[in-house]
Order: structure tokens, then sequence, then C-alpha cells
């Protein structure tokens, strides 16, 4: 329905639970339309079912963008919404009960277009924020700057995307509107295993 499709404004994924085998989204259109929290949006696989729960709006309404991330392990999701750096809140997929964390905020990250994926390898949930990529420890629910020098990424909306045959994340793309037209980038970094954060070949135009 219309009043289900405007949930998905300025959203870019959703994510897959292979432990329950559904796939979740959180996330609110633009608060100006009168919504009154974000949802959460549940896929059942085995009955082919949709659900839809609200979500607390302590952390603001807005648009996901691209923050949906799963840790299947700890049985958490994570969302936020609008640009915000200290919107960021989990759920526990065993209660459906939502919780405060810290935040990437607490890091230097300043409001843009983010993106979050989890990292199983490492077991860090990392946000890739205005060019720079934190990494988030559950254990300590403390953040850690990763790098602040991603240059050749867009300033906003560059993706972040876990690989689990090379057991490592792929940061890409982005694109600059501060020039008319925008500019799109075509930079490809890979976060790897140890740690170590490497330059790629671009992306074809």
């Amino acid at each position: 329905t219309e009043s289900v499709d405007l949930e998905f404004g300025c959203a870019q994924k959703a994510v897959y639970d292979p432990v329950a085998d559904q796939v979740l989204f959180s996330g609110a259109p633009h608060a100006s339309n009168g919504v009154a929290s974000n949802r959460l949006f549940r896929y059942d696989v085995a009955t082919n079912r949709w659900t839809v729960k609200p979500v607390p709006a302590m952390w603001g309404v807005g648009d996901a963008y691209d923050t949906n991330a799963l840790n299947p392990a700890a049985r958490e999701l994570y969302a936020s919404s609008k640009l915000l750096s200290n919107g960021l809140r989990r759920m526990n997929l065993e209660t459906g009960t939502w919780s405060s964390m810290a935040q990437p905020d607490t890091i230097g990250l300043s409001p843009s277009e983010a993106s979050a994926e989890y990292f199983p390898d490492r077991d860090e949930l990392l946000w890739l924020q205005a060019k720079r990529l934190g990494a988030w420890k559950r254990s300590s629910n403390t953040w850690t700057l990763l790098t602040s020098s991603l240059t050749g990424l867009g300033l906003r909306s560059a993706i972040a995307r876990y690989n689990p045959v090379h057991h490592g994340v792929l940061i890409l793309g982005g694109a600059d509107t501060s020039t008319t037209p925008a500019t799109f980038s075509h930079a490809v970094y890979k976060y790897d295993r140890n740690g170590v954060i490497t330059r790629l070949k671009n992306s074809p135009p």
C-alpha cells in the first residue's frame, strides 16, 4: 500500500537473518509527513508474510539511509535515522526490545548519509560516514576511528558491504553534490580481516 511504500524513502538496504530465515528493515520517511515513529518491517520467508511494528521514536524519526545492519550471532539488529551520527540503536531479535548503545559521534563522525555493516570476522559494527570509517565493539560498547582519510570516496552515500567469500568489507562510491552536475566517486577500498585498509582499482565509470 502507499502507506507502507512511504517508509522506504532514502533507504538503501534491508538485512537478512539466516537464523530465523527472515528479512528485516527499520526506517521511516521524512518526519514532515506526520509519521509518529520509525517502523520495523519483517518478512518471514517460510510463510511469505510481512508484519509491521512501531519503533520507539526517542532516537529521532526519519530515513534509515544505509544503516540497517545485523549481527546474527549476537541476535541484534542495528539501525539509525535521519542524517545523524548520534541516533544509532539496536534491537534484540529474540525479545524485540530496542535499546541504546555508544554512538558514532563519540569518535568525531559528523552528520551525513551513513552506511553501517557488520563484519563478523572481526566482530565489529562498521560505520562509514563523510569519508571516515569507525568500528564498534559490542564487548566494550566503544567506538574506534579506523581512518579519516578515505579521500577518494564521495562525501555523501558511500557504502560498506561485507563479502563472506573473501572475508572482507568493500567500501565504495558516494557522490559530492557541491558541483553541478554532481561528481560521482568510483573509488573502492577493502578492509580485511586483519584490520588493513587497502585502496583497490576504481570501479568502471
